[in-house]
Protein backbone atom coordinates (compact mmCIF):
# COMPACT_ATOMS: atom_id res chain seq x y z
CA UNK A 1 0.00 0.00 0.00
CA UNK A 2 1.31 3.45 -0.93
CA UNK A 3 2.44 5.92 1.69
CA UNK A 4 0.68 9.29 2.03
CA UNK A 5 2.47 12.08 0.15
CA UNK A 6 0.62 14.83 2.00
CA UNK A 7 0.86 16.28 5.49
CA UNK A 8 -1.72 15.18 8.04
CA UNK A 9 -3.65 17.82 10.05
CA UNK A 10 -3.13 20.34 7.26
CA UNK A 11 -5.67 22.66 5.63
CA UNK A 12 -5.30 23.11 1.88
CA UNK A 13 -7.15 26.04 0.33
CA UNK A 14 -8.34 25.71 -3.27
CA UNK A 15 -10.22 23.40 -5.62
CA UNK A 16 -10.18 19.97 -4.01
CA UNK A 17 -9.92 18.26 -7.41
CA UNK A 18 -6.41 19.62 -7.92
CA UNK A 19 -5.29 18.37 -4.50
CA UNK A 20 -7.01 15.00 -4.85
CA UNK A 21 -5.28 14.32 -8.16
CA UNK A 22 -1.92 14.92 -6.52
CA UNK A 23 -2.52 12.43 -3.69
CA UNK A 24 -1.29 8.85 -3.73
CA UNK A 25 -3.93 6.14 -4.16
CA UNK A 26 -5.37 4.31 -1.15
CA UNK A 27 -3.83 6.57 1.48
CA UNK A 28 -6.91 8.10 3.18
CA UNK A 29 -8.87 6.48 6.00
CA UNK A 30 -11.86 8.81 6.15
CA UNK A 31 -13.46 11.46 3.93
CA UNK A 32 -16.18 13.87 5.06
CA UNK A 33 -17.39 16.10 2.24
CA UNK A 34 -20.05 18.81 2.10
CA UNK A 35 -20.48 19.78 -1.57
CA UNK A 36 -22.91 22.39 -2.90
CA UNK A 37 -26.55 21.25 -3.08
CA UNK A 38 -27.51 22.56 -6.55
CA UNK A 39 -30.03 25.00 -5.04
CA UNK A 40 -30.01 27.33 -8.08
CA UNK A 41 -29.39 30.22 -5.71
CA UNK A 42 -26.68 32.70 -4.83
CA UNK A 43 -25.38 32.51 -1.26
CA UNK A 44 -23.71 35.29 0.75
CA UNK A 45 -22.25 35.07 4.24
CA UNK A 46 -23.87 37.35 6.80
CA UNK A 47 -21.91 40.42 8.00
CA UNK A 48 -21.41 38.93 11.49
CA UNK A 49 -19.97 35.69 10.12
CA UNK A 50 -16.28 34.79 10.11
CA UNK A 51 -16.77 34.30 6.36
CA UNK A 52 -18.26 37.78 5.84
CA UNK A 53 -17.76 39.01 2.31
CA UNK A 54 -17.69 35.48 0.90
CA UNK A 55 -20.26 34.30 -1.61
CA UNK A 56 -20.81 31.58 -4.15
CA UNK A 57 -23.27 30.70 -6.89
CA UNK A 58 -24.89 27.31 -6.44
CA UNK A 59 -25.86 27.19 -10.12
CA UNK A 60 -24.50 24.77 -12.72
CA UNK A 61 -24.26 24.72 -16.51
CA UNK A 62 -22.44 22.68 -19.14
CA UNK A 63 -20.88 25.78 -20.69
CA UNK A 64 -19.45 27.39 -17.57
CA UNK A 65 -18.70 24.54 -15.17
CA UNK A 66 -17.85 21.39 -17.14
CA UNK A 67 -14.51 20.62 -18.79
CA UNK A 68 -14.23 18.46 -21.88
CA UNK A 69 -11.60 16.28 -20.20
CA UNK A 70 -14.13 15.34 -17.49
CA UNK A 71 -16.65 14.23 -20.09
CA UNK A 72 -14.05 12.17 -21.94
CA UNK A 73 -12.84 10.51 -18.74
CA UNK A 74 -16.33 9.65 -17.49
CA UNK A 75 -17.64 8.38 -20.83
CA UNK A 76 -14.51 6.32 -21.51
CA UNK A 77 -13.67 4.91 -18.09
CA UNK A 78 -16.84 5.14 -16.00
CA UNK A 79 -19.95 4.35 -18.08
CA UNK A 80 -22.06 3.72 -14.98
CA UNK A 81 -21.38 7.27 -13.80
CA UNK A 82 -22.18 8.62 -17.25
CA UNK A 83 -25.50 6.77 -17.15
CA UNK A 84 -26.43 8.62 -13.96
CA UNK A 85 -25.49 11.97 -15.54
CA UNK A 86 -27.46 11.37 -18.73
CA UNK A 87 -30.49 10.09 -16.82
CA UNK A 88 -30.50 13.21 -14.66
CA UNK A 89 -30.31 15.34 -17.80
CA UNK A 90 -33.37 13.63 -19.25
CA UNK A 91 -35.41 13.54 -16.06
CA UNK A 92 -34.42 16.76 -14.28
CA UNK A 93 -32.52 19.01 -16.67
CA UNK A 94 -29.12 20.24 -17.83
CA UNK A 95 -28.30 21.92 -14.50
CA UNK A 96 -28.58 18.71 -12.49
CA UNK A 97 -26.55 16.79 -15.07
CA UNK A 98 -23.81 19.44 -15.05
CA UNK A 99 -23.78 19.41 -11.25
CA UNK A 100 -23.45 15.61 -11.15
CA UNK A 101 -20.64 15.71 -13.70
CA UNK A 102 -18.79 18.31 -11.61
CA UNK A 103 -19.31 16.24 -8.48
CA UNK A 104 -18.68 12.90 -10.18
CA UNK A 105 -15.08 13.59 -11.19
CA UNK A 106 -14.31 14.53 -7.59
CA UNK A 107 -16.01 11.46 -6.14
CA UNK A 108 -14.01 9.26 -8.50
CA UNK A 109 -10.81 10.77 -7.15
CA UNK A 110 -12.04 10.31 -3.59
CA UNK A 111 -12.68 6.64 -4.33
CA UNK A 112 -9.14 6.32 -5.68
CA UNK A 113 -7.47 7.83 -2.63
CA UNK A 114 -9.54 5.88 -0.06
CA UNK A 115 -7.91 2.86 1.52
CA UNK A 116 -9.56 -0.53 1.31
CA UNK A 117 -10.76 -0.07 4.88
CA UNK A 118 -11.71 3.57 4.33
CA UNK A 119 -15.10 5.22 4.41
CA UNK A 120 -16.78 8.40 3.18
CA UNK A 121 -19.55 10.62 4.52
CA UNK A 122 -21.31 13.03 2.15
CA UNK A 123 -23.68 15.78 3.30
CA UNK A 124 -26.61 16.64 0.99
CA UNK A 125 -30.16 17.99 1.23
CA UNK A 126 -33.38 17.00 -0.57
CA UNK A 127 -32.69 18.97 -3.77
CA UNK A 128 -30.25 16.49 -5.31
CA UNK A 129 -30.41 13.71 -2.72
CA UNK A 130 -31.81 11.00 -5.03
CA UNK A 131 -29.38 11.77 -7.84
CA UNK A 132 -26.33 12.04 -5.59
CA UNK A 133 -27.24 8.78 -3.85
CA UNK A 134 -27.36 7.06 -7.24
CA UNK A 135 -24.08 8.71 -8.25
CA UNK A 136 -22.43 7.47 -5.06
CA UNK A 137 -23.77 3.98 -5.76
CA UNK A 138 -22.17 4.14 -9.21
CA UNK A 139 -18.80 5.23 -7.81
CA UNK A 140 -18.55 3.30 -4.54
CA UNK A 141 -20.96 0.43 -5.24
CA UNK A 142 -24.49 0.13 -3.86
CA UNK A 143 -23.47 -2.84 -1.71
CA UNK A 144 -21.01 -0.61 0.14
CA UNK A 145 -23.73 1.83 1.23
CA UNK A 146 -23.95 1.55 5.02
CA UNK A 147 -26.33 4.11 6.46
CA UNK A 148 -28.02 7.49 6.19
CA UNK A 149 -28.04 9.98 9.04
CA UNK A 150 -30.83 12.59 8.85
CA UNK A 151 -30.50 15.87 10.74
CA UNK A 152 -33.29 18.34 11.46
CA UNK A 153 -31.97 21.86 10.99
CA UNK A 154 -35.10 23.55 12.34
CA UNK A 155 -38.58 22.81 13.66
CA UNK A 156 -41.94 24.00 12.40
CA UNK A 157 -42.30 26.10 15.56
CA UNK A 158 -39.27 28.22 14.66
CA UNK A 159 -40.72 31.63 13.70
CA UNK A 160 -37.95 32.52 11.25
CA UNK A 161 -38.59 29.46 9.08
CA UNK A 162 -41.55 28.99 6.76
CA UNK A 163 -43.87 26.16 7.92
CA UNK A 164 -43.46 24.39 4.60
CA UNK A 165 -39.71 24.83 4.37
CA UNK A 166 -37.72 21.62 4.04
CA UNK A 167 -35.57 21.42 7.16
CA UNK A 168 -33.82 18.10 6.79
CA UNK A 169 -30.41 17.21 5.42
CA UNK A 170 -28.74 13.84 5.11
CA UNK A 171 -25.30 12.43 5.74
CA UNK A 172 -24.74 9.47 3.41
CA UNK A 173 -22.21 6.84 4.48
CA UNK A 174 -20.32 4.36 2.28
CA UNK A 175 -17.42 2.11 3.04
CA UNK A 176 -14.90 1.96 0.23
CA UNK A 177 -14.30 -1.79 -0.04
CA UNK A 178 -13.90 -3.43 3.36
CA UNK A 179 -14.97 -2.04 6.71
CA UNK A 180 -14.81 -3.59 10.17
CA UNK A 181 -17.68 -2.91 12.54
CA UNK A 182 -21.22 -1.61 12.10
CA UNK A 183 -21.95 1.67 10.36
CA UNK A 184 -24.65 2.88 12.73
CA UNK A 185 -25.04 6.50 13.72
CA UNK A 186 -27.58 9.08 14.86
CA UNK A 187 -27.99 12.81 15.10
CA UNK A 188 -30.29 14.02 17.86
CA UNK A 189 -32.03 17.34 18.13
CA UNK A 190 -31.58 18.76 21.64
CA UNK A 191 -32.80 22.35 21.86
CA UNK A 192 -30.25 24.64 20.21
CA UNK A 193 -27.57 21.94 20.16
CA UNK A 194 -27.09 18.96 17.91
CA UNK A 195 -25.17 15.94 19.20
CA UNK A 196 -23.35 14.38 16.33
CA UNK A 197 -21.40 11.17 16.31
CA UNK A 198 -18.36 11.25 14.06
CA UNK A 199 -16.13 8.37 13.21
CA UNK A 200 -12.48 7.88 12.54
CA UNK A 201 -10.64 4.75 11.61
CA UNK A 202 -7.66 3.72 13.72
CA UNK A 203 -5.79 0.47 13.22
CA UNK A 204 -8.72 -0.99 11.27
CA UNK A 205 -11.11 -0.47 14.19
CA UNK A 206 -13.89 2.11 14.41
CA UNK A 207 -13.50 4.57 17.26
CA UNK A 208 -16.47 6.83 18.05
CA UNK A 209 -15.94 10.36 19.30
CA UNK A 210 -18.88 12.40 20.57
CA UNK A 211 -18.94 16.14 20.01
CA UNK A 212 -21.54 18.82 20.74
CA UNK A 213 -21.99 21.49 18.09
CA UNK A 214 -24.19 24.54 18.52
CA UNK A 215 -26.39 25.05 15.48
CA UNK A 216 -28.75 27.91 14.56
CA UNK A 217 -32.40 27.21 13.79
CA UNK A 218 -31.96 28.48 10.25
CA UNK A 219 -28.91 28.62 8.03
CA UNK A 220 -26.56 31.54 8.62
CA UNK A 221 -26.19 31.93 4.88
CA UNK A 222 -28.66 34.35 3.37
CA UNK A 223 -29.67 34.93 -0.22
Amino acid sequence: MAEPNFANRTLYHGDNLDFLRGMNSETVHLIATDPPFNKSRDFHATPDSLARGASFQDRWSWRDDIHDEWLIEIQRDHPEVWSVVTTAKQVYGDDMAAYLCWLGVRLLEMHRVLREDGSIYLHIDHTAHAYVKTLMDAVFGHKNFKNEIVSHMATYTTPKCHPNERTEASLLFWSCKRLLGAGAGVIRRLGSSTKSYCWTLARSARVAAETTVSTPACSRLTT
